[in-house]
């Protein structure tokens, strides 16, 4: 074939063609057009019937207002659209009493959009909505027909009118000329022509509703009340609707119970596990009979036999599994066990099946906790960075693993070497390291690269994880131990619940630079209370308080928030160790020989610049005036808790600032009235006062050597009146306490007490207890000991 340019077409090759043979083009049918009507397209067809024709009539500028008058007169005689007359083209319609002056001026120029197909047209609308094909008799044609062709014309003659009202200049022309003339303008008379048309319809509706409504009335009243109840019923009645092909049955509203339950229903083992579920409530009851429970176990066994990996991976099952396991013998966890042998680490993965797998190694045998804990065997790294498998593996770990156990486990973090190859004597990491020294390297290595993803997660706090970090921190060089903690230093809080991760944060704290020793002190805001009262976790704040130069930060961020609850941390046992350790650093009274052992490893660290005493004597200062005014404010139950009392020793001893308000504070409360017979004698007599009392006295030679011109002792004789001094010396611990002020060593006081006790000295020697016996040997020699004079509150060697 060839174009008009002569050159030869190019023929598409088709899939038919190839299909054929290749035999050369095939004309394809057409398919016939879908005259079927449907409410959309037939919506769709009169609203493009209505915009055309409204664009023909807007078209029509110089006449456009006799035209809307023409239209609205043919629009009110019905009798003009008869089945012979309905124009079913646009050019009958546009063939409507023409125009006189038909010129091509009178036209605008507007770009027609193309017609798509023949069923744009009124006349392909209407066959469609008729649903016969073309050329019918005109006959035979439905109502349909005729009611769309009115109701379209009647559509486009509104719009037409209402483009005419706003349109040319021309139409405005002739509307002001006609006023100008008197005359109502076609516009006008139309539109009043309207009007009076919708008036007598309302009339006639007015005129037809009163008998309607008189009949209605009429009818009422003949009826009986019954009859009328009746209707009423029927009217309020809802019919269901007669069955039609095209609508879809209504589905019955479910509850959300049966909803549910049908869910259910549709998953396997639904039999099964319903009929376990009500077993299974008579098995966990604590009151039933071993019979009973025995023979419940036996039926419960016969059920999920085979099933028990399905049963295991959905909440309600999973809990009979375990109930049969917990209360089972230990035939029939073996039975368990062995069904879900190859699936364990998977099961520990999952959020339900681990606890079936936790309840195996919790009531399972040692052997059986054995073949669990071997099952593990090359998947620890993979198991500790998963949520679910973590806790179970730490679990295991911490609870019931023995040390061959421990050792297997931790060996898969020093390498594939060891976690592939595993010998039958399990080493730890001290060991392989003096036996196979040119492994460390590669075993550092190893580690580093299972730690680094741990970091960040909530895997962090268990046990397992601390235990790999601390032998990390211990063999790692400079270098590695950095990196490591540019990781950890915000996550340190997670660590501190453990010994072994008390250790690596206090490593970090040794180890690290000042930037990160910055960002540990401001992790731990808002957790200062919760660590000081930690078994392990104090020892951080020790190690802080002998290392940061950065006394600010630390009072800052760590001792400000520690005052705040002061209370709270002098009550335990752990935090009294951080107050005194604040008042004097490393009291072997306080703290044990291997925790000062512990501490002096970081003595060394080479990021430390300041002295250490230094250090310590500025936080000394900032906290003392705390602990002096909680002392003054709490000495009652200070000096009565024997807990405290050498927290009352070292408050009085070692803070710096006034001590005389504590000092008198105590005094006042020791020579308190008796309230009873035996009041003041009580006070003296009880454990935690006694012992206070002379551990405070005793230190009165100290300040004495050191120059400071406030004892002790002076105060507490200033507030006792002789009646209570002689009381005390009628007891045994008051006896000593009077000793106590005698071995001060200060000329003054002995004096005094010596004057106090002159009328009981007959009395004394009459008293059988040691007190009364070194108190009286005291006084007949003390004369020989006096070496120091005290006058007021100042003492003159």
């Amino acid at each position: 074939m060839k174009g008009k340019s002569g050159t030869p077409k190019k023929v598409k090759t088709t899939v038919t063609e190839l299909h054929q043979g290749g035999m050369g083009p095939v004309q394809r049918r057409r398919r016939a057009p879908d005259v079927s009507m449907t409410p959309d397209t037939f919506d769709r067809s009169q609203t493009k019937m209505k915009k055309k024709a409204a664009w023909q009539r807007r078209s029509f500028d110089a006449n456009a207002t006799q035209i809307i008058a023409d239209e609205t007169q043919w629009s009110q005689d019905e009798s003009m659209f008869d089945n012979e007359e309905t124009p079913l083209t646009l050019s009958q319609i546009s063939e409507i009493n023409p125009l006189e002056n038909d010129s091509p001026t009178t036209f605008t120029k507007r770009k027609r959009k193309r017609s798509t197909g023949s069923n744009n047209t009124l006349e392909m609308a209407v066959q469609c909505a008729r649903g016969e094909p073309d050329g019918a008799d005109a006959a035979d044609r439905s109502f349909t027909r005729k009611q769309v062709a009115q109701m379209s014309l009647r559509d486009i003659d509104s719009e037409g009118a209402a483009a005419g009202a706003g349109g040319g200049n021309d139409a405005g022309d002739v509307e002001m000329d006609s006023e100008r003339d008197g005359t109502p303008s076609p516009a006008k008379r139309a539109k009043s022509a309207a009007k009076e048309n919708k008036g007598e319809k309302k009339e006639k509706k007015t005129k037809l509703k009163i008998p309607f409504k008189q009949a209605s009335k009429k009818l009422k009243s003949l009826k009986t009340p019954a009859e009328t109840d009746k209707a009423k019923k029927l009217v309020n009645k809802k019919f269901d609707a007669l069955p039609d092909e095209t609508t879809v049955p209504e589905t019955p509203t479910k509850t959300w119970k049966e909803k549910k339950k049908q869910r259910k229903m549709m998953k396997n083992n639904f039999d099964v596990i319903t009929e376990a579920k009500k077993v299974w409530e008579d098995l966990r009851r604590a009151d039933l009979p071993e019979v009973k429970r025995k023979k419940i176990c036996d039926d419960l066994m016969r059920m999920v036999t085979g099933k028990v990996k399905q049963l295991c991976k959905a909440h309600d099952s999973a809990r009979i599994v375990q109930c049969l396991v917990q209360y089972g013998t230990e035939q029939q966890r073996a039975t368990i066990y062995e069904e879900i042998r190859d699936e364990i680490c998977d099961m520990c993965r999952l959020k339900y099946a681990k606890y079936v797998v936790r309840k195996l190694i919790h009531y399972g045998s040692k052997t059986l906790r054995g073949e669990v804990m071997n099952s593990f065997q090359g998947q620890v790294r993979k198991m500790i960075r998963h949520k679910e498998a973590s806790d179970i593996l730490e679990y295991a770990f911490n609870e019931y693993a023995t040390a061959p156990q421990r050792l297997a486990i931790l060996e898969e973090f020093y390498g594939p070497t060891f976690s592939l190859f595993k010998d039958q004597v399990h080493q730890s990491l001290e060991q392989i390291m003096q036996d196979q020294p040119e492994k460390k390297n590669m075993v550092i290595r190893s580690m580093k690269e299972a730690l680094a993803p741990l970091v960040d997660k909530e895997i962090l706090i268990h046990s397992l994880v601390h235990k790999v970090f601390f032998d990390f921190f211990l063999y790692a060089d400079d270098k590695s131990k950095k990196e490591m903690i540019e990781g950890l230093r915000e996550s340190l809080p997670h660590l501190l619940h453990t010994r072994d991760g008390t250790r690596v944060a206090m490593h970090c704290v040794w180890s690290g630079s000042v930037k990160d020793r910055k960002s540990i002190v401001k992790s731990l805001k808002g957790h200062v209370v919760k660590i000081c009262q930690e078994e392990h976790g104090h020892l951080l704040l020790l190690a802080i308080f002998d290392c940061v130069d950065d006394t600010v930060l630390v009072q800052k961020v760590i001792l400000d928030e520690l005052v705040k609850s002061l209370g709270d941390v002098a009550q335990n046992q752990h935090g009294r160790k951080v107050l005194v350790y604040l008042l004097n650093p490393r009291d072997r009274v306080h703290c044990h020989p291997d925790v000062v052992k512990v501490l002096q490893q970081g003595d060394d660290n080479p990021t430390s610049k300041k002295d250490r005493v230094t250090r310590g004597k500025e936080l000394r200062g900032h906290v003392s005036q705390h602990l002096l005014k909680y002392l003054a404010e709490n000495v009652g139950d200070m000096m009565k808790n024997s807990n405290m009392a050498l927290l009352v020793k070292d408050i009085i001893n070692y803070a710096s600032g006034d001590v005389v308000p504590a000092m008198r504070s105590i005094a006042d409360f020791v020579a308190q009235p008796a309230s009873g017979a035996d009041g003041a004698i009580a006070m003296v007599e009880h454990t935690a006062c006694h012992m206070a009392l002379k551990k405070i006295i005793a230190n009165d030679r100290i300040r004495m050597e050191a120059g400071e011109g406030i004892l002790f002792s002076a105060v507490l004789l200033e507030s006792l009146p002789k009646s209570t001094i002689k009381s005390w010396a009628a007891s045994n611990r008051g006896c000593f306490v009077l000793v106590s002020l005698l071995e001060v060593g200060c000329s003054t006081i002995t004096e005094r007490v010596q004057e106090n006790l002159q009328p009981v000295r007959k009395s004394l020697s009459k008293m059988s207890f040691k007190g009364a016996e070194l108190l009286l040997s005291k006084l007949e020699g003390g004369g020989e000991t006096k070496s120091r004079e005290y006058r007021g509150r100042e003492y003159t060697v």
